[in-house]
């Protein structure tokens, strides 16, 4: 009976203390980025670089162990110098010495072809390229579409999905039977599923409706700053995104009932990357410092000054005056869209923020002679097209309320030396031609300087006439204005 009444108490104390163990939630802190795009560099204007995102990450990481850190793709393109030399390669190298988990390719990387960003992950130490919707051309899975973190404890189901309705990978439908088939797989197996993804919040509302399941979008692509969590009213399921360009890490803090596989609290924000605010990786900064002396030592030569930040319609307007001088060029172009990635910061300019502006799309040059007449075309071609705006220097045009009328001092027959980046030259302007039965009578040469060659060449012209380059923009605005013949948008 001793033994029988000790046992019994025994396993009454054992059960109280199972049950405490198991209604205990499980903790995590999942940090995360997105659309990192080559920002290698401590950022201008005080804020971002990933130097400062290493620095952050590996000081929470010293403070405790429930830390998760993902990344929603974009990691390539439109950034620093000595990002471009690299191929974008230092960027996965630095995320494999931050000590990121799991990423998946946005569109910018998977343009670089599957094969190289494999190539990226075998130098992004220990970390996953997740993504249940890209396939080689033999139909298997060109990446691991999911994996389950051991975070403390707590199983963490994470799947990878990128970019839907955008050439590849597959279509909405298809990719909602893809990814509700992995959700169904891991489920049994993990805490809390989560879905990696290059795919804005709108996108991520419309899965969600889909598959009620998935608890947790961490998203990307739109580049939006969502500094609290949105919570989907219909299924309860999380979104979160932090902006853009190394500029902000965001930190989600969740509570998890590991019993009823459920989150029970939650505390998310976005941590801003300032300078004075957040612990630089010094042993990162000399790293990317060291690597840009060897490949694009110009990059920290200061040509110029803004007053005033200069947004991208401003950088389209100074890169098309740049392009125009040096090439001694009649008129010259800049598509906003199609080749200006950002305006420029408040301060000194270096020749790295002329690159970060458009060094990278715009970096071959087309040269050719057009008449007044195949101009005009063109301009009334992009009108048509709807959201699209060139930029130019070299003639006059008008606008009403900032809406472009087509009006020009061009004349249709006079013969015009044109420059402008090969990228609008091949994705725009030949395009019109194309439809105008006029592309094969139109010679072009590729020109001998680059888009960056230009634009530092002439923010030094600028800066020995001591002109600040926002200052400039506005002139440049005001002198190419043609009073319009009408006072109303056709």
């Amino acid at each position: 009976m001793k033994f029988s009444f000790r046992l019994l108490v025994f396993t009454f104390f054992l059960s109280l203390t199972t049950f405490g163990a198991a209604a205990k939630p499980g903790k995590l802190l999942i940090l995360y980025t997105n659309d990192l795009h080559d920002h290698i560099r401590p950022g201008y204007e005080g804020v971002g670089g990933m130097p400062y995102v290493s620095g952050y990450i590996k000081q929470v990481k010293s403070q405790r162990q429930d830390v998760l850190v993902l990344d929603a793709g974009d990691v390539s393109e439109k950034g620093d110098m000595v990002a471009d030399k690299t191929d974008s390669e230092i960027m996965y190298e630095a995320m494999g010495r931050i000590g990121y988990d799991a990423t998946v390719p946005g569109n910018h990387d998977l343009d670089h072809t599957v094969a190289r960003v494999r190539e990226w992950a075998a130098l992004a130490k220990g970390l996953s390229f997740l993504c249940r919707n890209c396939f080689d051309p033999d139909g298997k899975p060109s990446f691991p579409p999911s994996k389950i973190f051991d975070v403390q404890g707590a199983k963490i189901g994470v799947i990878g999905l990128t970019v839907i309705n955008e050439k590849e990978p597959a279509d909405f439908d298809l990719c909602v039977k893809q990814l509700g088939e992995e959700v169904d797989r891991l489920r049994p197996d993990v805490h809390l599923v989560v879905v990696l993804c290059h795919l804005g919040s709108k996108t991520c509302r419309d899965l969600s409706a889909k598959i009620p399941a998935i608890q947790l979008f961490v998203s990307g692509h739109t580049h939006e700053l969502i500094k609290k969590p949105i919570v989907v009213s219909e299924t309860g399921a999380l979104i979160v995104q932090a902006g853009e360009y190394a500029e902000n890490v965001g930190r989600l803090e969740l509570a998890i009932d590991l019993a009823e596989r459920k989150i029970v609290t939650v505390d998310g924000t976005v941590v801003e990357m300032k300078h004075d605010v957040i612990s630089c990786d010094n042993e990162m900064l000399q790293w990317v410092k060291k690597r840009e002396s060897e490949l694009c030592p110009d990059a920290v030569k200061v040509v110029g000054r803004c007053d005033a930040r200069v947004n991208a319609t401003g950088a389209a307007v100074l890169s098309a005056a740049a392009l125009r001088w040096h090439s001694k060029a009649d008129i010259a172009f800049c598509h906003t869209a199609r080749v200006i990635r950002g305006g420029l910061p408040k301060g000194e300019i270096d020749v790295n923020a002329l690159f970060c502006m458009g060094g990278q799309r715009g970096a071959r040059l087309i040269e050719a002679t057009l008449t007044g007449e195949m101009i005009n075309d063109y301009l009334k071609y992009l009108r048509e097209r709807r959201n699209e705006q060139t930029e130019w220097a070299g003639f006059r045009g008008a606008s009403h309320n900032g809406v472009w009328l087509e009006q020009t001092d061009l004349e249709p027959s006079q013969a015009y030396r044109v420059v402008m980046p090969e990228l609008e030259w091949t994705s725009r302007f030949l395009k019109m031609a194309e439809r105008n039965n006029d592309a094969h009578s139109i010679q072009s040469a590729v020109c001998q300087f680059t888009f960056t060659d230009a634009l530092t060449a002439y923010a030094e012209y600028l800066g020995k006439e001591e002109v600040t380059l926002d200052a400039h923009v506005k002139k440049l605005l005001s002198d190419r204005q043609l009073t319009p013949v009408k006072a109303e948008v056709r």
